[in-house]
């Protein structure tokens, strides 16, 4: 046995994701009293539901100019909370393409309130095939219209 870490050092977000110019779409979310706590700020596990109601909006927009319908599991989460948000105030949800691979496609979010950017999140969502359920390639239409959404500041290579 070695003591070496099982886990890689923690790391900060690039500080250009807190940037909600970067992020080619975002909404207005409407907070809500019950997701706050007893500090009075919103629940970090709360607001996990606000990256993915930002997500979901993301995935229809980018829907209407697909063929057929988007078939995805998330995959893999990862967030970093950057500073308290409050009810009730709203929150933009904002997200955009970080990479697409052969079988996946990896979002860049993040949540601002007031302006300022309260956590970003790196999603994972993996294609599956709907018959199936086993992952699938991602269908060429979809490569395409989320190559058109990259974040400003990534490169719209692939990833993994």
């Amino acid at each position: 046995m070695t003591d070496a870490p099982m886990l890689p050092p923690p790391r900060r977000p690039d500080p250009r994701r807190t940037e909600l110019d970067r992020y080619p779409f975002a909404v207005e979310l409407q907070t809500r009293w019950g997701d706050m706590d007893s500090q009075r700020h919103l629940n970090n596990v709360m607001l996990g539901r606000y990256y993915e109601e930002s997500r979901i909006r993301f995935i229809h927009e980018v829907s209407d100019g697909a063929p057929e319908r988007f078939s995805g599991m998330v995959g893999a989460v990862y967030v970093d909370y950057l500073r308290e948000a409050r009810h009730p105030e709203p929150l933009v949800g904002a997200v955009g393409v970080g990479a697409v691979g052969r079988s996946s496609v990896r979002l860049l979010q993040a949540l601002f309130q007031h302006g300022a950017c309260v956590g970003v999140a790196d999603v994972t969502l993996v294609v599956i095939d709907p018959e199936t359920r086993a992952a699938a390639p991602v269908p060429e239409d979809w490569r395409a219209l989320f190559g058109a959404r990259h974040v400003r500041g990534t490169s719209p290579g692939r990833d993994g």
